[in-house]
């Protein structure tokens, strides 16, 4: 069986598989941002459902930065939640920048030794966290464990000498800044931190992460841009803070700049997918010359159901799976959209999916159901050539096999008033009479369990 994979970024050509077409995104950023050489801090908010394209597009702009030989550090806050303080994978990645070197050896220790203080004080026992082989950076951890060892006479004479934190902060945040400044003369642009998946962290390390960019590691020449589900965010601070939080205006505080992740391409993420699988006999839709006449099809059901991109790669793989459980899929080309609506179903609506499962089939509630769950998702799109079609290629199972008196009965008045209802509903009683379409009650369970062999992801 094929398996849909996540779009390739190829780091000397990051936009060759740009099926979400971000590519021009990454060109503005890098005009607006980079290219500039902006020199003050700057923490800029990616926001985005969960699903729509973020971490595709933040590892493209950063193969692309790197491609003009910008400094870029990519920090996956979620597969780096386990440790006790988002300071911690930060400085690791910081430490194991090329351009440290350049610092000095007396700046260069004492930001080594300032880093381990700064994490004993803020992180508890951070230090012996990284000592102990928590972080998997093997030189950063030697770094530190020698600084723990060697340096402890030093260290606390050092800590003796700072009469309050805000002294401590201050000296990391110097030397911090003058390694982000002779990055920015060497590349005439700013160090750049990419911060993705806070939103999938739990609630008190997301937060802990914009209060550690904002407080200790904001300084000129470093940008930050954070992606994020911003409904998902607020209701981590609400939880944290409580429902009166007003988490926009908190989000305000950290965050200089939100833009938005573009979503307006799904016909074309469509195209790409389907143009990389097999599904004809061997062939793909493009190959059988069938892309143009399905693709503004899905592109209105894709937009009337609001799908992510993460949402269409679940449904395409279910798919997959079901034709190879019931071939008559493949054969009928007109149950391709059907199969697809069902994918729809199970995302969007598991209580009418649950109508499908086995042991509760009852096809003319099902019908109903459906007829008025499709009507509602389609009733402003203006195309009406092409939502004929949907209506048909949805519905037609479930007319070849009802019986012509029940169809009545099942349908709401308001779809009624359409002309080709009738024309429709004769084509399929007579696919249903000829016997050329075989699809029964049987097959609705074949594509129920099919469907159930891969849950929502």
């Amino acid at each position: 069986m094929s398996f849909i994979k996540d779009i390739t970024i190829p780091r000397d050509n990051p936009f060759q598989y740009d099926a979400l077409k971000f590519g021009e995104d990454c060109v503005k950023f890098y005009d607006t941002f980079i290219s500039k050489n902006i020199s003050r801090p700057i923490t800029l908010g990616l926001a985005g459902n969960w699903g729509t394209g973020k971490t595709t597009f933040l590892l493209m702009l950063k193969n692309y930065l790197e491609t003009k030989e910008k400094s870029v550090i990519y920090v996956n806050a979620w597969k780096n939640d386990f440790y006790k303080d988002p300071l911690i994978p930060l400085l690791a990645q910081l430490l194991q920048h090329p351009q440290l070197e350049s610092l000095g050896e007396p700046t260069l220790e004492s930001f080594k030794q300032t880093s381990a203080i700064l994490l004993k004080n803020v992180v508890y026992n951070a230090a012996s966290y990284v000592t102990s082989g928590i972080v998997d950076l093997k030189a950063v951890e030697d770094e530190l464990e020698k600084i723990n060892k060697d340096s402890s006479d030093k260290i606390l004479p050092l800590i003796a000498d700072y009469k309050t934190y805000e002294n401590l902060l201050d000296k990391f945040q110097l030397i911090l800044g003058q390694l982000a400044k002779k990055i920015a003369e060497s590349q005439k642009s700013p160090l750049l931190f990419i911060i993705d998946e806070l939103d999938r962290c739990l609630p008190s390390y997301s937060l802990a992460y914009l209060e550690r960019i904002k407080h200790i590691l904001s300084v000129e020449n470093i940008i930050f841009l954070i992606s994020y589900d911003k409904r998902q965010l607020r209701s981590s601070m609400r939880y944290l803070y409580g429902p009166e939080l007003n988490a926009d205006e908190y989000l305000l505080r950290i965050i200089d700049y939100e833009f938005q992740i573009r979503s307006e391409n799904a016909g074309a993420y469509f195209k790409t997918i389907f143009n990389l699988i097999d599904i004809f006999d061997g062939k793909s839709i493009s190959a059988i010359g069938e892309m143009q006449y399905w693709e503004k099809h899905f592109e209105i059901l894709i937009t009337s159901f609001n799908l992510s991109y993460r949402d269409q790669q679940h449904i395409i793989q279910s798919m997959l799976s079901t034709f190879k459980t019931i071939p008559i899929l493949l054969k009928e080309r007109k149950l391709f959209i059907y199969t697809y609506f069902v994918g729809i179903i199970q995302l969007k609506n598991p209580e009418l999916f649950e109508l499908i499962e086995p042991k509760n089939l009852n096809i003319v509630v099902i019908s109903a159901n459906m007829v008025s769950y499709i009507h509602k998702a389609l009733a402003n799109v203006k195309e009406t050539d092409y939502v004929q079609d949907l209506y048909q290629h949805s519905l037609f199972p479930f007319f070849a096999i009802i019986p012509s008196f029940d169809i009545n009965t099942i349908l709401e008045s308001e779809i009624k008033n359409y002309l080709w209802i009738n024309s429709f509903m004769k084509e399929w009683e007579n696919y249903a009479k000829s016997g050329s379409l075989i699809f029964n009650e049987y097959q609705f369970r074949m594509l129920y369990n099919s469907y159930t062999m891969f849950p929502k992801i």
